[in-house]
């Protein structure tokens, strides 16, 4: 009689227990937050409008360090084989997306040119006489337009890209630096250190053709002036034209920010 009792009040806990659980309200859902497994994730680089050579439109600055190349023509200007004549630029471009592969852009900047000269019966710049130095400085307000082709697929990076386009250049400054030493056979000669500023046989505007070839942040660029850079003028020689200095400059540019 105990043992039946016992087992009967078992029975009664265990079925008491089994409701309670039956009546316990369901689990919540997961949180909306969790994305399902098959979501693409952040680092899976899928091709996005937001990579930098896929956006319609961005923005970069950018320097560049040149050389003027020299020529041997008997009707330029020589420049000087002992010194490095030099350009450098800092300018802001923009650039615009037309297709995938495709682009246009523009550029505004600051441009300083030195040309050393060669200091022989050629030259005609200080009335054919040799002088130890002799620099031509120009600085410029410059701009540009180009036709870009991007030759890469959509990343996170420029890529590898064609700049074809024109130039334009303002010559705000223009000047001639001298250096001559002491003739030892001429009595109460000393050296000779001159500026002169504001040339009048200097164009105060120049035109160029353009290209870079870039991969990512750095470009080789290379620019040849279509236009004369000195004109003729009353201070020169009676007003004949001057000859020309070399049109070509080559060098790298980089990009330094988005």
């Amino acid at each position: 009689m105990k043992l039946f009792i016992t087992s009967l009040l078992a029975c009664s806990i265990a079925a008491s227990s089994l409701a309670q659980n039956d009546s316990l309200p369901p689990p919540p859902p997961p949180p909306s937050n969790v994305p399902p497994l098959d979501m693409p994730m952040p680092w899976d680089h899928e091709p996005s409008s937001e990579f930098i050579n896929q956006q319609k439109k961005y923005e970069t600055l950018n320097i560049g360090l040149g050389m003027i190349i020299p020529m041997s023509d008997n009707d330029s200007l020589v420049m000087s084989s002992g010194a490095f004549s030099s350009s450098f630029s800092i300018t802001s471009r923009e650039k615009y997306r037309i297709t995938d592969h495709l682009g246009i852009g523009y550029s505004l900047g600051y441009n300083v040119d030195n040309y050393h000269l060669e200091q022989d019966s050629a030259q005609l710049l200080w009335m054919g006489q040799d002088l130890d130095k002799q620099r031509l400085t120009i600085h410029k307000i410059m701009g540009d337009v180009f036709f870009r082709v991007i030759f890469t697929k959509p990343n996170d990076k420029p890529g590898i890209f064609l700049d074809l386009g024109a130039q334009a250049s303002w010559n705000i400054g223009r000047r001639m630096n001298i250096e001559d030493g002491v003739d030892s056979k001429t009595v109460g000669a000393s050296r000779i250190e001159a500026s002169y500023r504001k040339l009048a046989y200097v164009a105060p505007f120049e035109a160029q053709a353009l290209a870079r070839i870039g991969l990512n942040y750095c470009s080789i660029v290379a620019k040849y002036r279509v236009t004369d850079l000195f004109v003729a003028h009353e201070s020169t020689y009676g007003n004949k034209q001057l000859p020309n200095l070399s049109p070509i400059i080559v060098g790298l540019e980089f990009n330094i920010g988005d």
